[in-house]
Parts: structure tokens; C-alpha cells; sequence
């Protein structure tokens, strides 16, 4: 049958066997696959793989079909076709971000100039459209890093920047698929020198098992699960773990909403989920207060959802502490809960509401690691990402205040900060005079420490030893009037927002 095949994936020697059902686009695409650069199709169906802009993931939307017919036209060696397409496709979709780094590129490559490369772990093939939007994300952040530093004089050794997307779709396994394809590219192409990656805790544990035992670094934009402290040497991320966040949001229910009894929601064999729960538990019990009801999901299995609120209600909570994502807690606020809601940054993801206002948004309360309103917050200009992000997402000014066009999600943000790390790791391997390889881009990385911190847009990052940020900032997030607004109660930003203003030298 036309489509159905066995998927062979080869990657370092490593060979999986799949069933699957593979399109016929991607069966074109991987007869002519070059060594790590390919896709398949996943066991939920989710097409994964990497692309240099042989392949597009992101189709569903507006520009899918030219991005496709873009890259049939890659794969044949039309360049001057290709691009072109690519230039029809964010003319009529300003804020593709696969588009515009497959655009830049090319740029890359026709300029003769020498370059490095580095891969951007994402997720933008998965039915759940909360996940999508995050990938969607963390490719504008990477993209906006990419023309701010190819379009900058200050180069990485006179190297300009491309970037490759590797795309897991929906499940962590996943990861560990695409990860090994990483390594097998890593061989093929001494350019690549780095990975940016996932926007999953899930995701990344699997990908940095895979990645660190060939030595290959990896900076995470959002992923705060506890289990990946110190997980690898070659691991870092810019957002804290998230026994931080879950020791702010403990504190705000108790000073701010006068919680004593918490009903809390969680998924236990999800790492995000359970570390955060975890984590709050035991700094809300330690202070004396009482976890009434613990009601278990699954993540993305929102089916129980209003039955678990109905069975946590019986022990009369004072509020409720959400330790989940976005498209999950939307379901539990259609479900009329008329408690206060806290939360983790997950929850800081607006494609996972469906409606505009979500409903009973005024409920909600979150931690978060970024926002674009702290700059203002802090009475400070707005740094240059800002102008750059709707110059390059909304050219025409057509979107007035819209997040993902205006508006840069704190997703988006913290992408741009862990691409910021790696070009910095990078400048730090070269004062070195020595190659740039994965490893000499691992010792650059951990430099960033101490009086070599690096300013960021969401705080200052500085690596401890564990590759964790050293008193990273972090905000509280009320919602009123259908918008995210930074709590000023709590002081508005914790941690060390600036350079030089605070220690960034212990942890």
C-alpha cells in the first residue's frame, strides 16, 4: 500500500524499526536525506526529523502549502526557487519563524562566508496545539538571535549563524530519536557545534542522555524540571529548576491569597509536573498549611478534568495549585472552579487557552521567568530584542499588540536568551585561539559564570556548576482584564535581574 513502509532511521550506528504510516512527501524527502538531515514518521503520527529547510514541520497554517512546495524545491537543488517560495510564504504569514530561518539560511549559504551551525530542539508537529504554539515560540526567539547577531559586527571569529531545526513532535521519546540524528549530523558536519533545546522537560531529559555521552552541549530555553540539576556537564539552561518557582508560588498563596488548605492537580509521570508539585508540597506543608486533595491527570488527557475538580472541591480548599500546562488548565476553567488558581511558567502559554478571554481567567496566577512587561516594570527602556522581534514578526504593522507578532511570549524570550548563551559560549571558546568544536563550545559555556555573566532580556545568566542559572529572576502573574499582568505586590521581579547589581557567583 502506497505510503505504508517499515521506517528505517540509522543514527550512529543506532538502527530503530518503526511502522508507521510515512507520506509521500517524506518518503521523497528521505531518498535523498543527507547524513542526519531527515524525517519519519513517529508512532503517534507526528512527523519528526531535522530539516536545513529540506522539509517543513510547521504546515498547519496559512503558509503551509508554499513552505512544502518550498522545500520539494530545496531538495532538487533549486535554490532561487526555493527562496522565493519562502518569501511568498512570509509575505502571507509574517510571524513563520521555520520560514524565515530557512530565508536566512539560505542567505548564509550563498554568501560564500564561513559559518557555525546549531540545532534548534522544538516541537512543532503535535496535535496538541498548546505544544505547537510553545515550539512555535522558541523558533521565533532562535530566529530573532540569528538576524540580530548575522546582521551585527560582532561575528564569532567572522562566522555568520545557521541554524537547523530538529523537530520531536509531541512525545519525549521522540527526542531521543531526533537526538541520535543530532550526533549523526555532528559527524558529518564539523560546523555544528551546538544544540538549543527543547522546550519539554520531558524532551530534554531524553535528548541530553542521548547528546552528552558524545560530549555535544545543549542550553534549554524552558525547561525547569528538578531532574535535570547537574544531570550533564555538558548541559546548562537559562530558567531556574523548579523548586524556585514552586517556593514563590507557595509563598504568594500564602501572603497574597491567605490560602491554608490546597487542593493540587498534577500528572506523576510527567517531570515537570511532579517536580513542581513536589516541590511546592513540601514548602507549603513546611509552613504549616495543608494539601487537602491531591488529584492526579495525565497530561494532555483532559477527559477527567472536570470530575477531579468536583472530587477536590469536597474538601473545601482555599485555592488551588496547578502544577500542569495551559491547554490542560483550560478545560479545569471552563469547569467554573470559583477558587483562586496558582500555577507554574507553563501556564504562561497563550495558544493553549482557546477562548479570548479565556473563561475565568481572573482566577489564574502563575510563576513565570519572563515577560515583556518587566523592563517597563523596572522603569527601563526596552532593550533592542523588542524592536527587532516586531520589525521582524509584524513588518507591516498589521497587528497592533498581538502576542507572536508585537508581542513576544516570555517563551520566545528566554529562546532568544539561551541562543545569546550559546554565540556567547562560542566568543569565550574562541579567546581561547583554539577550534570551535561541541566540546571547546561546553568550557566556553561554562565561563559564563561570576564576572563573566552575560546580560540577558530575561535576567542575567550566569551558569553554576550544576548548569543551572545563579539567582535567576522571577515573576509573579496575576491576570485581570483578559491580560497577564506582573504582580507588584510581590516586588515585581525576584532575583537578579541585572548584571552587577546582585551575586551571580554562588550556586
Amino acid at each position: 500500500m502506497t505510503g505504508l513502509a517499515i521506517s528505517v532511521i540509522t543514527t550512529a550506528g543506532l538502527i530503530v524499526y518503526a511502522t508507521a504510516y510515512i507520506p509521500p512527501s517524506v518518503q521523497a524527502l528521505n531518498a535523498k536525506a543527507t547524513a542526519g538531515i531527515s524525517a519519519t514518521a513517529a508512532f503517534n503520527g507526528d512527523i519528526i526529523g531535522i530539516s536545513d529547510g529540506s522539509y517543513a514541520f510547521d504546515t498547519n497554517r496559512s503558509d503551509g502549502s508554499l513552505k512544502q512546495q518550498a522545500s520539494s524545491k530545496f531538495r532538487a537543488g533549486d535554490k532561487s526557487g526555493a527562496n522565493s517560495l519562502w518569501l511568498r510564504a512570509v509575505q502571507q504569514d509574517t510571524n513563520d519563524a521555520e520560514a524565515l530561518i530557512y530565508l536566512e539560511d539560505l542567505r548564509v549559504l550563498n554568501s560564500n562566508k564561513p559559518y557555525i551551525t546549531l540545532v534548534v530542539g522544538t516541537t512543532i508537529t503535535s496535535k496538541d496545539l498548546s505544544a505547537t504554539s510553545i515550539g512555535s515560540d522558541i523558533l521565533q526567539g532562535a530566529y530573532t538571535a540569528q538576524k540580530e547577531y548575522n546582521d551585527g559586527s560582532k561575528q564569532v571569529g567572522g562566522k555568520q549563524l545557521r541554524l537547523l531545526i530538529a523537530n520531536s513532535g509531541s512525545l519525549a521519546d521522540s527526542a531521543t530519536t531526533v537526538a541520535q540524528q543530532i550526533v549523526q549530523a555532528v559527524q558529518h558536519d564539523s560546523t555544528l557545534i551546538g544544540v538549543m533545546g527543547w522546550p519539554f522537560s520531558g524532551q530534554t531529559l531524553s535528548a541530553v542522555k542521548v547528546l552528552s555521552k558524545v560530549h555535544i552541549p545543549m542550553v534549554s530555553a524552558t525547561s525547569s524540571s528538578d531532574d535535570l540539576t547537574a544531570i550533564s556537564p555538558f548541559f546548562f539552561r537559562v530558567v531556574p529548576s523548579n523548586k524556585s518557582q514552586a517556593i514563590a508560588g507557595a509563598l504568594y498563596l500564602e501572603q497574597q491569597l491567605h490560602a491554608k488548605k490546597v487542593a493540587l492537580f498534577l500528572d506523576p509521570n510527567n517531570s515537570y509536573s511532579s517536580s513542581l508539585a513536589n516541590d511546592f508540597s513540601a514548602k507549603f506543608i513546611n509552613d504549616g498549611n495543608e494539601i487537602v486533595a491531591t488529584e492526579e491527570y495525565k497530561v494532555g488527557d483532559t477527559t477527567t478534568m472536570p470530575l477531579l475538580l468536583q472530587h477536590a472541591l469536597v474538601s473545601k480548599p482555599d485555592a488551588i495549585y496547578f502544577a500542569g500546562y495551559a491547554s490542560d488548565l483550560n478545560v479545569l476553567l471552563q469547569s467554573q472552579p470559583k477558587l483562586q488558581i496558582m500555577g507554574g511558567d507553563a501556564l504562561y502559554d497563550v495558544g493553549g487557552y482557546t477562548t479570548t478571554p479565556p473563561i475565568n481567567f481572573s482566577l489564574l496566577h502563575f510563576t513565570s521567568f519572563a515577560s515583556p512587561e518587566t523592563w517597563n516594570i523596572l522603569k527601563i527602556p526596552d532593550p533592542p530584542f523588542f524592536t527587532l522581534y516586531r520589525n521582524n514578526f509584524d513588518p507591516q504593522n498589521q497587528h497592533a499588540g498581538a502576542y507572536g507578532f508585537v508581542r513576544p511570549t516570555g517563551n520566545t524570550m528566554l529562546s532568544y536568551d539561551a541562543m545569546l548563551a550559546l554565540l556567547q559560549g562560542a566568543s569565550n571558546a574562541l579567546t581561547e585561539k583554539i577550534a570551535l568544536t561541541p566540546i571547546t563550545l561546553s568550557k566556553g559555556l561554562a565561563k559564563i559564570y561570576g564576572t563573566q555573566a552575560i546580560q540577558g532580556i530575561t535576567g542575567q545568566i550566569s551558569f553554576g556548576s550544576n548548569g543551572d542559572p545563579i539567582n535567576k529572576a522571577l515573576l509573579v502573574l496575576h491576570v485581570t482584564s483578559g491580560y497577564f499582568t506582573v504582580v507588584q505586590a510581590q516586588g515585581g521581579v525576584q532575583g537578579c535581574f541585572f548584571v552587577g547589581q546582585c551575586s551571580n557567583t554562588n550556586g
